[in-house]
């Protein structure tokens, strides 16, 4: 426990009301303690306090314990997360917030604060928006952040951040963005302001704001004319449906009715039969049966002529509709084909399994035992092979292990004789099934490939295979591990692992969310970081703000 932390209050008092003698020997106190605290980079970190915790007092205990020798780029990445949850969790009003911000200032001043001054703006934080624009210089002022307030329709954020000196304003995104939410006093303080956009009427439309369409075309805002219609149904804004077709100021295609027969909307299917022209396709029946709307089914079967395909019971079956299976049966000719089994089997529908079976001719494949035991249903698997006469193949262990089932890996592994591939344990890794992993490694000799740690669901997983296993990795475990964004997993595979990263890593960094990684990776592997002169200009625009040292652009100016 480090000196510095005086005991938890809880060991304290504990000690004092049991014992006066045990309270007088701090070292005794101390050692209690220590047990009791879990205030430990073993099971916390700075960002994830934040996202949990509301109290700037597990903060204080975790910071102490922190490794002195952290990388300066994974703490200034710790703390933007940090910073993030904070604004995100605690909200305008909690008291504790503010000191929760102000000690991640004092944690890590030089840190880039932009994600979360991007998260406080469309939150319609103001407050914490004022407090980091004074306190933090390494804030990337983007158009994203009054796009973001618009799509949430804070507008007294976009006052503010409109009349900011390093505000670069907003994108026709902002426009979208607020009609789609249906913001009218937004859209119309954007429009005022010289916002234009293609796409705002659209989004109107299919969220169903009627007024915001209103007022935008009213304003010379344009409008697609062939999906209008479609987007309504799909949405079941009948009101809009009804303005658009009795001012023609937009048609609609088929895909009107199929989406809106898919979606259960039948008063929209029925308004789109009665007042248009373009009908529907066998896609609506289609639809409405695989997902379950059997009152829609039997609305087009009396009215519509299009009917339908053998998609329609497959779809339903696999869903685990029975009634609307039972329904096509008697009502259609149509029938279904083997992957109504097959489906079915997959999503553990066992009662459309057996109906089907005492019912249906098609049977099944070879797929609906492996899925089903791949996704856990052994019931089912086994019943289909004592009554269909399917046998499993390798595949059901690797769908299995991929699921993480690892009762049903066992399983197979002691009444099957088919085994498994490479697959089983690569794909375990890859979702993270550590668990199984160790299993199959201790059980079964088909070993993995290097996609096992190149695209490991965790660090714990590569940390495992990189102690027990021989097959290692290539350059694409870094270049993943840079993709989604995993610090910790880039400083391992940089520590303990050769390959490094590869030319393609530039491509895969998403550096205005991970500048810090970005900016670590132009430190450590300068020779691949091939960067184009578009993300080259950005990443100026992010360095000349943060005043980080001209060693930084070094990595990347000459390859423009």
């Amino acid at each position: 426990m480090s000196a510095s932390l005086a005991p938890l209050t809880a060991a304290a008092v504990v000690c004092r009301s049991v014992n006066r003698d045990v309270d007088a020997l701090d070292h005794v106190v101390l050692r209690i303690s220590a047990f009791l605290d879990h205030a430990s980079p073993q099971f916390w970190r700075i960002s994830l306090a934040c996202a949990c915790s509301r109290h700037v007092s597990l903060l204080q205990r975790l910071s102490p314990r922190e490794s002195p020798t952290m990388d300066p780029f994974r703490k200034a990445a710790e703390f933007s997360a940090a910073l993030m949850y904070a604004v995100a969790c605690y909200g305008e009003d909690n008291a504790n917030a503010m000191e929760v911000i102000q000690w991640l200032h004092e944690y890590c001043p030089h840190g880039f604060a932009s994600r979360g001054f991007e998260v406080a703006a469309g939150l319609g934080l103001l407050t914490y928006l004022q407090w980091l624009a004074k306190h933090h210089s390494n804030i990337v002022w983007t158009t994203t952040l009054m796009d973001g307030a618009a799509a949430s329709g804070h507008l007294h954020v976009l006052e503010w951040l409109k009349v900011q000196p390093m505000s670069p304003g907003f994108t026709h995104r902002a426009m979208d963005f607020a009609a789609k939410g249906g913001h009218m006093e937004t859209v119309v303080w954007l429009h005022d302001s010289g916002a234009r956009s293609k796409h705002a009427v659209e989004n109107a439309i299919t969220s169903g704001h009627l007024e915001i369409a209103k007022f935008l075309l009213a304003h010379d805002h344009p409008l697609k004319v062939s999906p209008a219609m479609d987007y309504a149904a799909m949405n079941n804004h009948l009101d809009v449906l009804k303005w658009l077709h009795e001012n023609a100021i937009a048609g609609g295609t088929k895909d009107a009715m199929d989406s809106a027969a898919g979606n259960g909307h039948l008063h929209i299917v029925q308004w789109l039969h009665a007042n248009r022209f373009e009908g529907c396709s066998v896609g609506a029946m289609n639809n409405a049966a695989g997902n379950g709307h059997l009152d829609v089914v039997q609305w087009l079967h009396a009215n519509r002529s299009e009917g339908c395909t053998h998609d329609a019971m497959d779809r339903a079956a696999r869903q685990g509709f029975l009634e609307v299976v039972q329904w096509l049966h008697d009502n259609r000719l149509e029938g279904c084909t083997s992957d109504a089994m097959d489906g079915a089997a997959e999503n553990g529908q066992f009662k459309v399994v057996k109906w089907l079976h005492a019912h249906r001719t098609e049977g099944c494949t070879s797929a609906a035992v492996d899925k089903a035991a791949g996704n856990g249903h052994l019931l089912i698997a086994e019943w289909i092979v004592e009554n269909r006469g399917v046998e499993y193949t390798r595949r059901a262990m690797n769908l299995a292990a991929a699921h993480g089932h690892l009762n049903v890996v066992q399983w197979l592994h002691e009444n099957r004789s088919e085994g498994c591939t490479t697959s089983a344990m690569d794909w375990a890794a890859v979702n993270n099934h550590l668990d199984v992993v160790k299993w199959l490694h201790a059980h079964r000799t088909e070993g993995c490939t290097t996609d096992a740690m190149d695209n490991a669901g965790s660090l714990a997983v590569i940390q495992w295979l990189h102690t027990h296993r021989s097959e290692g990795c290539t350059t694409k475990a870094m270049d993943f591990a840079v993709s989604v964004g995993d610090f910790d997993r880039v400083l391992f595979l940089h520590a303990n692992r050769s390959e490094g990263c590869s030319s393609q890593v530039t491509e895969s960094a998403n550096y205005e969310r991970n500048v810090e990684l970005f900016l670590w990776l132009c430190e450590h592997y300068p020779i691949v970081m091939d960067v184009n002169a578009e993300k080259a200009a950005l990443l100026d625009t992010y360095l000349e703000c943060m005043g980080l040292h001209p060693k930084y652009q070094i990595c990347f100016m000459a390859k423009r």
